[in-house]
């Protein structure tokens, strides 16, 4: 909403922010990193935010997600379907 309003005003707010925040970020260990080729499995660099914070990984997240997705698709459909039709009235003209 903020950017709506007011899109450079913002810009500039969380662009500082991120420059802030950055400066104070420790550096990751140096590595060979994935930019051409994946990673083997199990050597991503994540700083230990996750396990910090207690969250799961973005894959869970997104996979629970859908899955509420759908069981809320599915409950609307439900209700729906199980509610009583109302007969549709037709107006009598008057002669």
């Amino acid at each position: 909403m903020a950017y709506a309003i007011a899109p450079k005003l913002t810009e500039d707010l969380v662009g500082s922010a991120f420059r802030f925040l950055l400066s104070r970020a420790r550096r990751a260990p140096i590595s060979k990193g994935s930019m051409i080729e994946a990673s083997p499995p199990g050597t991503s660099i994540d700083g230990g935010w996750l396990v910090r914070k207690q969250i799961p990984p973005a894959g869970i997240i997104s996979k629970g997600i859908a899955v509420l997705a759908v069981a809320a698709c599915a409950g609307v459909v439900a209700s729906a379907l199980a509610r009583p039709r109302r007969p549709i009235r037709t107006r009598r003209r008057r002669t």
